[in-house]
């Protein structure tokens, strides 16, 4: 059974569901509706060339990630020519580019982060990784191309800055995808007790899709409220995600710190990137996001766990904060 068969669902549990204001807390279950997150079916992705040239199979991983991650800051409505992955010292030998394939058309942020997912999942289900290029097709029709490439080989694309559409788009237009920089000075990761062993493949899967969610929402969105994001898998455990803000002190002559969905991305970043390095490990996790010098002076804005679902701890606490 390949990887796209093994992926149930990927859903957002009540709390979270603040994301899509006007929705007031005071009316949201600690566990209720949920909101599908399965890519959209119309898009797919086809390859269209393979060369026999190997790519390392996690640095192809983390890349893609790291490459989502930019994109997401952007905003899913954004448009643009072409991009290509931020450099990567860690993790070297992989460079994917991406865009709409022609100079005169573009391709939005959301279709460029569905090939990216789309691609890995194909990459993943087969277990092997080669230089290939993608076209990436909206009801069969051609709306972009991803390459994949090791470093040593010239890349086709290039990053160029987004192409404005909308009033949003606008306002991010001057930043380039690989310099676009997040607002967490601090992302602290720790094994959990007893740390159980986690599917390295659903880890990525999962933050893959959180990219995509998070893409759909403005980056300086407030996280007031507690959520959990929880991706699902046949014949494996459920994996949750919780995310919950810490409502800051507040640093000297500053406005109080509240934890932002552009930190929330770099959440998602960190979390595979420091279990995939040299020392790291894929086990459950706990997480505190810290904004500010990370000393005396920083604040904690969220904190979480990465971890197997289990009804022995409750996904969210017993009330939540709606003042």
């Amino acid at each position: 059974m390949g990887v796209r068969d093994t992926i149930r669902d990927l859903t957002l549990l009540a709390s979270l569901t603040v994301l899509t204001p006007p929705i007031r807390a005071a009316t949201l279950p600690n566990v209720g509706r949920v909101t599908d997150l399965k890519a959209d079916p119309r898009l797919t992705v086809a390859a269209t060339h393979q060369t026999q040239v190997p790519l390392d199979g996690i640095s192809c991983k983390v890349i893609a990630l790291e490459f989502m991650a930019k994109l997401a800051l952007l905003g899913d409505s954004t448009t643009l020519t072409d991009a290509v992955s931020p450099p990567t010292p860690r993790f070297p030998g992989v460079a994917i580019s991406g865009g709409s394939g022609s100079p005169e058309s573009k391709i939005s942020v959301e279709d460029l982060l569905g090939g990216i997912q789309e691609a890995m999942e194909e990459f993943i289900a087969n277990g092997t990784y080669l230089e290939t290029d993608f076209d990436i097709l909206w009801t069969g029709q051609k709306v972009g191309v991803l390459v994949f490439r090791h470093t040593n080989t010239p890349q086709t694309l290039r990053p160029v800055v987004p192409i404005s559409t909308d009033q949003r788009s606008a306002h991010l237009s001057t930043i380039e995808p690989p310099n676009v920089t997040v607002g967490v000075t601090g992302v602290f990761i720790q094994f959990l007790p007893n740390a159980r062993p986690l599917i390295e493949n659903h880890v990525f899967l999962a933050m893959y899709y959180a990219m995509q969610l998070f893409a759909g929402v403005d980056r300086d969105h407030k996280m007031r409220y507690p959520g959990t994001l929880a991706a699902s898998f046949y014949e494996a455990p459920e994996l949750w995600f919780t995310i919950s803000a810490v409502k800051g002190r507040g640093l000297p002559g500053r406005e109080t710190p509240f934890l932002l969905v552009e930190n929330v991305i770099e959440v998602c970043r960190r979390i595979p990137f420091d279990m995939a390095v040299p020392g790291g490990a894929f086990k459950e996790i706990q997480w505190v996001a810290v904004v500010g010098d990370v000393g005396d002076t920083g604040v904690e804005v969220g904190n979480g766990v990465f971890r197997i679902a289990d009804a022995a701890r409750p996904l969210f606490p017993a009330t939540v904060e709606t003042s």
